[in-house]
């Protein structure tokens, strides 16, 4: 994602993002001398929670199955102390 989008993604209070790349932000970074800026604002100015390595395909077929694109997302993290990230087991549920 760009660096750019951030100001609109906080006005609209999204809460997460999941993507399906390992990075969620444009690399190289689109400002010089800046290393994974998105990241920088994202988490620490506006605590969005960022998934990377999300595969929905599975979903995708599921939503086209049955026309149903509406599901509540819940991804918990493991409880680890002092830590900053951790892996999920994201359930979508329709």
């Amino acid at each position: 994602m760009s660096v750019y989008t951030l100001d609109w993604i906080h006005k609209k209070e999204i809460s997460c993002i999941a993507v399906d790349n390992i990075a969620v932000e444009r690399l190289p970074s689109e400002i010089d001398g800046e290393f994974i800026p998105f990241h920088q604002i994202a988490i620490r100015d506006i605590g969005l929670s960022l998934g990377e390595i999300f595969t929905f395909d599975e979903l995708a077929k599921d939503c086209a199955g049955d026309g149903a694109y509406e599901f509540l997302w819940v991804a918990p993290p493991l409880n680890i102390p002092h830590a900053v990230g951790s892996p999920l087991n994201a359930l979508a549920i329709k």
